[in-house]
């Protein structure tokens, strides 16, 4: 059972942190994960239209908070992590001060829970968060992605496997052979790098990128954070050719690789590898203890990073008509997983009907001689 809201704390509900935001990123610095998704500067340039910053004061001190957004989904009130959605924030949680996270979470959850229907979708949220405690009535929890990272100590790259070491040498012998040199450099200038990133991300991914839709909005956090140098925009430089390029966030000691693109021809293949192991082994030689590569377990980030973080959805619903919204979605989302269940089931049926039939066809036929039958054995001589 959460203990009751102390005396002398109350909430207070911001669309921005105004005064409060160093004392909200010092509240950040402390989490286990420091996460940059957190910053005061990420708040402020990733909240959607409604933003809803809940402040919990002690007196007149920060000591607490949840960074939400709202919007309304099937006519009620939804509430959701700020900036959610294709931007992808990860290791997200309600702030506190140290020692007080029990009261915090009492506070939020006594405004979470204050009369009304609303329902609740928190997704990137980290493992053992505080905000799971602070959350209403009967809570559902989804596994929703994993998020490697690895700690970084001196040499990084010469700390990771033969196979990382030896594609990275590879490349960049090749490209010296083939176009004159092969420079890693950092980008002082963010609206080139932004530019730079857009087109080869772009050139990357295609029509399938949904984080391209979302680029204007992720080039005005990159502009925040690089105004609190926290940005980091580095490109592989290759003859008169940028290759490569990533995006990253630097707070607290950590590197966090957000973004990406290359030129996808055969000539600029593993391109990427080496830039990104270039600048994990920068990050480490300047002092930085962690490179996290954040949501999603793609086969090529186990070359870069041992470690795993699990990352979860939290949902609940406060009011009778949001419980009943919540329950419709689920089952709609089973409903969904089945369909795509089953059409694979089918085209999978489908496919082994059709390899039958066409071998079946291939197979010459009793009592009929067949281009494709075995030759018969030759008549004894005479």
């Amino acid at each position: 059972m959460m203990p009751r809201a102390p005396t002398g704390m109350r909430v207070s509900v911001t669309n921005v942190l105004g005064a409060y935001a160093d004392a909200w990123d010092s509240l950040v610095e402390s989490l286990p994960i420091p996460s940059p998704f957190l910053r005061s500067w990420w708040l402020d340039a990733a909240a959607g239209s409604r933003p809803c910053i809940v402040l919990v004061l002690q007196r007149d001190r920060l000591v607490g908070g949840l960074a939400l957004e709202s919007d309304r989904h099937v006519g009620i009130e939804r509430l959701r992590l700020l900036g959610a959605g294709p931007l992808c924030p990860d290791h997200l949680d309600a702030v506190a001060a140290p020692g007080m996270q029990a009261e915090v979470a009492a506070v939020l959850r006594g405004w979470l829970a204050r009369p009304g229907d609303r329902l609740l979708d928190l997704d990137g949220v980290v493992s053992d968060s505080l905000v799971a405690t602070a959350l209403p009535g009967r809570v559902r929890r989804e596994l929703t992605a994993i998020a490697p990272w690895v700690a970084l100590s001196g040499g990084y790259l010469e700390r990771r496997s033969h196979a990382l070491r030896r594609m990275v040498h590879r490349t960049e012998r090749r490209l010296v052979r083939e176009t004159g040199s092969c420079i890693v450099e950092r980008v002082g200038d963010v609206e080139l790098g932004l530019r730079v990133l857009r087109r080869l991300h772009a050139q990357r991914w295609g029509e399938a990128s949904v984080f391209l839709g979302a680029f204007d909005r992720f080039a005005a956090v990159c502009r925040a954070a690089a105004d609190r140098g926290e940005l980091a925009i580095d490109v592989l430089r290759a003859g008169d050719e940028t290759v490569a390029v990533v995006a990253s966030f630097e707070f607290a000691g950590r590197i966090s690789y957000h973004q990406g693109g290359r030129i996808p021809a055969q000539r600029w293949r593993t391109a990427g590898t080496l830039l990104l192991a270039r600048v994990f082994d920068d990050a480490a030689r300047r002092g930085l203890i962690e490179a996290d590569l954040l949501r999603g377990d793609e086969a090529y980030k186990a070359l870069f990073a041992d470690g795993r973080r699990e990352l979860w959805r939290l949902r609940c619903a406060v009011g009778p008509r949001a419980l009943v919204a919540l329950q419709i979605d689920i089952a709609v989302e089973r409903g969904r997983r089945l369909a795509g269940r089953t059409r694979r089931g089918l085209r999978s049926i489908a496919t082994r009907r059709h390899v039958f039939r066409l071998s079946s066809e291939s197979r010459p036929r009793a009592g009929r001689s067949s281009a494709s039958a075995a030759p018969r054995a030759a008549s004894p001589s005479p």
